[in-house]
Order: C-alpha cells, then structure tokens, then sequence
C-alpha cells in the first residue's frame, strides 16, 4: 500500500517482476482499479489514475499495463523466461541471447571471456559490460582466464524468470558500466510444484568425420550437461521455494603447440636460428665473459658459425634434451603441436525462499554457487 502526497504522487520501490493489480481510492470519488500491469526486470512503470466525483460504491477498472515509458529513457529489452526456454543455446548460456538487444555484437574471435558476457555493447569491450544478479553484483573485476568469463554466477536457464538488458541512457546507479547493463531474476516458487529436469549429451562418436582432416586429427569430444529444477510451496500462499542444480562435465581434445628444438639444434648447430624479423640470433660462450675495455659492463666472444661444440653440451643437458619429442611443424618457432584431452567440470547452483509477511511486505533469501575443477 502507498499513499500519495497532496500532489498525488506515489513511488512504490523494490518491486519484483510480475503481474500486478493497482487500485486507487478517495472518499467522495469513484474507486479505479487497473489490472493486468506486467513489471518486468528493471522496469519502471507509471500508472496514473483519473479520478471522478462519485458514490463510494462506484468503481472503474482498467485492463492493461501503459504502452509508452515516458519516465525513463534508456534504451534496452526484456528477455522472458519463455524467450529464454524456447530459443535454441549452445552450452546453455542465457547470456548469449544479449545479442537480441539493440547494439549488441558477438565479441571477435579471441575475446578472453567467451564461456561468459562474451558480447559487445556499441562499441565498448566485452569487459565493460556490467552484470547482476537479482538486482545484486555479478561481475569478476578481473576477467576469469582460467574459465573464461567475466561473470561470477552463471544460473543455469531453466532456474531464470527473466533478464533485461540496457544498452544505452541508463540510470546513473549503473554508472560503473561504459557498455551493457544486464540484470538477470532468479525464477521464485509458487503455490503449485514444478519440477524439471534434463541432460545433455554431446559425444564424437556420433559426429561425422571431417572428410579434410586425417584421422589423427579427429578431436575427442564427450560433454554431459545435465540437472535440474524444483519449486513450490512451504507453506501456501505465504512461503515458497525454488532450487536448480546444473553440472557440465566436459572432455574436449585440445590443441597444445609449442617450440622444441630442431635436430641441429640439439647437436649445437643454431647457424639457421632467427628472430621474427629474419635475424641470426647470436649465441655467446659464456665461459669467454670478461670485462669491457671501456668499463662498461662485460662482453662475450660468439660461438664461430654460431655452433655449439658437442663437447661443450653437458651430459645432464644431453638426456633432457633427448626427452622431448621432436618437431613435427617446419616453423622455427612454435613448431610442435600435439593434442591432450582437457577436462573441465563446472557445477552451478541456485536456490531462493520467499515468504510473505503480509500483503505489503515480502522477503526473499537467495544463496548461489559456482564451483569449477
């Protein structure tokens, strides 16, 4: 409930997403009640009521939220729990459908979060986006390189309400954000159960194989995605709760390349050993290091054709050098390359209670994990 000034105005903060009834009521003038007003994630709405001398008894009721916002002039969209669910996505990663908003890019190839908020918002790097979580930071100030994102918590999509993304003239507590603002809503309980769940499976066994690649460079892929949702009633009408619990275990053959040294190299010879501009790298005897003449630090004499006398290489040198397995690219540098099956586990978790005090007042308790091996 709110009461208005002697302007008639009235604020009603801190609402959650949803579908709302407003009524407004005077003494000596008609009741007005206006349904069907949906509040999306970081919505403001405006509903302004005409008053009419009349009995206490009369009523009006208005069906239907405002078509124009003309209270804020940021610039963005609501993506729905329906969009989300129906909307085909590769990994399950909700924030991909960014990309539906205005302005709104796949970041370039490279880009060091692209398992999360790997998108560009007019211009801006993907970094500068800014993300939260049921109205709550959601950001990783230092872009995860080892996951690969720039998002702390990640719900899985089945366990999202709904998410809005701004993309421009947003409000100025958004002002640590130069590119998109999104906001994502945890999905509460109800008075009814509903429960999913699903799994994933992505194996190369049933892929064809690449008709240009040799079979050696078929890359193993066995990836399960897997989880689920619950929500209902603690106690109806007053208490509800939702859980989701999503894991992805992944073992992908990945491409490592390094440099190892060439045969000549191993035997001493570096007379063929260039910088990236073409140039001979030079290698010094350091047992001819001696003063400069001029008092300027040492100097050291090159070894002639730039080799290295076999007699010169150590025997340790010699045995480590014989473990390392030989180049199987022509390139001078990173000139070997083999591929590793990489392993990577990810479990996400999201659980929120909220209780109803009253018709006014309302409380929810949310608790998010994100744990990776």
């Amino acid at each position: 409930m709110a009461v208005s000034n002697e302007r008639g105005q009235y604020n009603v903060p801190f609402l959650p997403s949803g579908r709302y009834t407003a009524t407004c009521e005077l003494q000596g003038f008609q009741t007005i009640r206006r349904e069907g007003i949906v509040l999306e994630t970081d919505q403001e709405v405006r509903i302004d009521f005409d008053l009419q001398p009349g009995a206490v008894t009369e009523s009006v009721l208005v069906v239907g939220t405002p078509v124009l916002a003309a209270d804020t002039s940021s610039l963005g969209q609501v993506v729905t729990g329906q969009t989300i669910s129906d909307l085909p996505l590769n990994g399950r990663n909700f924030l991909q459908l960014a990309r539906l908003a205005t302005g709104v890019l796949e970041s370039a190839a490279g880009d060091r979060a692209a398992e999360g908020g790997a998108f560009v918002a007019n211009g801006a790097r993907s970094v500068l986006n800014s993300f939260m979580l049921d109205g709550v930071d959601n950001n990783a100030r230092i872009v995860d390189q080892q996951n690969s994102s720039n998002v702390v918590s990640q719900p899985s999509v089945d366990a999202l309400s709904e998410f809005s993304i701004q993309t421009n003239n947003f409000s100025a507590e958004y002002g640590q954000a130069a590119g998109a603002v999104i906001n994502a809503t945890i999905r509460s309980g109800t008075n009814r159960f509903r429960g999913v769940g699903f799994e994933f499976l992505r194996n190369d066994a049933f892929d064809a194989r690449n008709p240009f690649a040799a079979p050696s460079e078929d890359k193993r892929l066995k990836r399960h995605q897997y989880g689920g949702t619950l929500g209902g009633p603690l106690r109806k009408d007053h208490t509800f709760f939702s859980a989701s619990l999503e894991i992805t275990d992944e073992q992908r053959g990945t491409d490592y390349r390094n440099t190892v040294p060439s045969a000549a190299e191993r035997g001493g010879d570096f007379s063929s050993f260039r910088n990236n501009q073409g140039r001979q790298v030079i290698i010094y005897d350091p047992a001819t290091t001696r003063a400069n003449p001029n008092g300027a630090g040492v100097i050291r004499d090159p070894f002639p054709d730039n080799r290295i006398p076999a007699s010169r290489i150590h025997p340790l040198a010699a045995k480590l050098l014989s473990m390392l397995p030989g180049p199987n690219l022509p390139d001078l540098t990173g000139n070997y390359v083999v591929t590793r099956d990489a392993s990577r586990m990810r479990r996400q978790m999201d659980t929120r209670v909220d209780h109803g005090f009253s018709t006014n007042s309302k409380l929810y308790v949310r608790y998010s994990l994100t744990d990776r091996d």
